[in-house]
């Protein structure tokens, strides 16, 4: 027999599948590097499958020629185009009521604050685990199981995972990052300066330099008083910023100390499966405890389609 209320699985099913939504909104306005994805619309869906294909244009057409009169024109078949797959990973989070808590909150509106701690609480949880994952993992941890980060999408043929996207990064240069192993050595605005044009191709260029307090801090004591401009949506989102050449840095508590991203977005997506993004399972009792359980599920990776307009600063001093 159940504890408190008999309904009381049903009412706490009820609400938390009435709150998901909300959860799933508030993940992006805690983390400075998951409300620049939100915020960029980087965030798209993909429907499902056992693979997430994402376009990459590596080459350009080598028939673009001027021409006169009867010339003939080159219609040579051109290559270029190929395709990178990431495999959909997943994630949870579980929610328990003991019995003695359902006992003492029984009514209908206690059920209700009861599941809005409890929906804080996870909301909290899965915003730093998700952002640590999408910064720090490189898709091996907990056996392959870790959805992907910047520390496999960024990298070259010496840092980060030796295939991405199913792409060899060894064997096509193309597909690395612009990676400077700074050994050590303090940070200096030359360096930053010639990441990002390494990174940059015209107007195409880093929309967001990611850093650990560390390095924000040396960044900020290279820069003079009248240099402190800040972009003002980061600000008033509550993340602390600074400009270099137009371009917002924030710092990160998942970035490692000696680590600086140069990021550009129109490059990096997180794909959430839109039938299994913070999709709630009913409160279910097991037959030995006292108790009922439900878990939030997320379905998704994080994608890349063009590293080699992405940097990586590594070894700062």
């Amino acid at each position: 027999m159940a504890v408190g209320h008999a309904d009381f699985g049903e009412v706490a099913s009820t609400t938390l599948n009435e709150h998901a939504s909300m959860l799933a909104n508030n993940i992006f306005e805690n983390q400075p590097y998951m409300f620049f994805i939100n915020q960029a619309g980087r965030v798209k869906d993909f429907a499902g499958g056992q693979q997430i294909v994402e376009p990459i244009i590596y080459a350009g057409n080598s028939t673009f020629s001027s021409y006169s009169g009867y010339d003939t024109l080159d219609v040579t078949a051109q290559t270029g185009i190929t395709a990178a797959t990431f495999a959909p990973k997943q994630a949870y989070a579980s929610i328990a009521i003991d019995g003695y808590t359902q006992m003492v909150n029984a009514g209908p509106e206690e059920v209700i604050d009861l599941l809005e701690a409890k929906m804080m609480q996870t909301t909290e949880t899965i915003t730093e685990e998700m952002d640590a994952m999408l910064i720090t993992s490189d898709g091996t941890g907990n056996s392959g199981k870790d959805w992907l980060g910047l520390a496999a999408l960024v990298g070259d043929a010496t840092v980060g995972p030796a295939t991405v996207g199913g792409i060899v990064v060894a064997d096509n240069a193309w597909w690395r990052s612009q990676v400077d192993d700074v050994g050590a050595g303090a940070l200096v605005l030359s360096d930053m300066n010639t990441m990002v044009n390494n990174c940059s191709n015209g107007v195409d260029r880093p929309d967001l330099i990611l850093t650990s307090q560390k390095q924000f801090e040396a960044f900020e004591s290279l820069i003079t008083p009248q240099q402190m401009f800040r972009d003002q949506s980061i600000a008033n989102a509550g993340f602390r910023n600074l400009l270099y050449k137009d371009i917002p840095i924030v710092y990160d508590g998942n970035v490692a100390d000696d680590d600086m991203y140069f990021l550009n977005s129109k490059y990096l997506k997180l794909r959430p499966n839109r039938r299994t993004w913070f999709t709630t399972t009913p409160f279910v009792r097991p037959h030995n405890q006292d108790a009922i359980y439900a878990q939030v599920l997320l379905g998704g990776q994080q994608t890349v389609n063009n590293r080699s307009r992405q940097g990586l600063m590594h070894n700062i001093g």
